[in-house]
């Protein structure tokens, strides 16, 4: 990801992503790697994610999707008031997730990619306040983010 769009952030007007699809989605992806869904926590006020917690015989994971663009990621499941959990790599389930177009898994190495790599000029003045307020460093902070 080499241009961040506007409205990522939550803080200006954007689309939404599509939850019913986003939930198809999550729903096969668990299946087809041999895990369930356990829990859904929808975005809320101050937050610009969805998490899709699923559990394994051996593990949990979450699958974040940003609710105004079709980025996901995997990571470890967020805890309350925590401003995003640990991303984690799980090749199996991003191959899964990424058969379900729009949706698109970032790598840990482009969600930890610093913002003064990434071509910010997609995003409002408000955006940009929101970053220097929240002091976001990475592309993973800006996109799944828990701002209030």
């Amino acid at each position: 990801m080499h241009k961040l769009p506007s409205g990522l952030t939550g803080f200006e007007p954007a689309p939404r992503t599509d939850l019913k699809a986003l939930r198809a989605a999550c729903h096969d992806a668990a299946r087809r790697t041999r895990g369930r869904v356990i829990d859904i926590v929808e975005a809320q006020m101050a937050m610009s994610y969805h998490a899709f917690v699923i559990g394994y015989r051996d593990r949990t994971l979450a699958v974040l999707a940003n609710a105004f663009h079709p980025l996901l990621a995997i990571a470890e499941p967020p805890h309350p008031r925590q401003f995003c959990p640990p991303f984690r790599e799980d090749p199996d389930l991003a191959a899964a997730l990424d058969a379900h177009e729009p949706f698109r898994v970032l790598s840990t190495e482009e969600l930890g990619r610093p913002l003064s790599t990434v071509d910010l000029s997609g995003l409002t003045e408000a955006e940009h306040r929101e970053l220097r307020t929240w002091k976001a460093a990475t592309v993973g902070d800006v996109v799944f983010n828990h701002w209030d």
